[in-house]
């Protein structure tokens, strides 16, 4: 009987702990789900999809990107490849009408600094007389 009691107390104490476990674990989620919705680095580019996807695909040859995925339909565009370091590159274009096209690029989870460098590689490849991008 002694052992059923001990037992029972001691369930009950740890009950709350459970609880903590839970939170921290949610907390972390929480954490991850930011990052991965922060990493993202968006621009817009006046510009039809198909010109700000010839030059996606310039850069990534530049790069040396080896090329996981390339899908284009004319008005989406999804691409990913892995870097030299593992990394995994990530972009995706969206045509916002025949002259305006939404670019997001991320590397890894959320390695901005690598995902501006792309970007900046992309613009740079873009036709003489492009204008700029702008932030999103």
């Amino acid at each position: 009987m002694n052992l059923r009691k001990s037992s029972l107390v001691l369930l009950v104490c740890l009950l709350p702990l459970s609880g903590c476990v839970a939170a921290v674990a949610a907390a972390g989620a929480g954490a991850g789900a930011y990052a991965l919705f922060e990493g993202d680095i968006e621009r817009e580019f006046e510009t039809d999809i198909s010109v700000v996807w010839t030059a996606v695909r310039e850069v990534s040859r530049e790069l040396e990107f080896e090329v996981m995925n390339d899908e284009f339909d004319g008005l989406e565009a999804s691409f990913s490849a892995q870097r030299s370091d593992g990394q995994i590159v990530r972009i995706q274009a969206e045509g916002k009408g025949r002259v305006t096209t939404r670019l997001k690029v991320r590397v890894g989870v959320s390695d901005k600094s690598k995902s501006r460098t792309i970007l900046r590689r992309i613009e740079m490849a873009m036709p003489p007389g492009t204008p700029p991008s702008r932030e999103v």
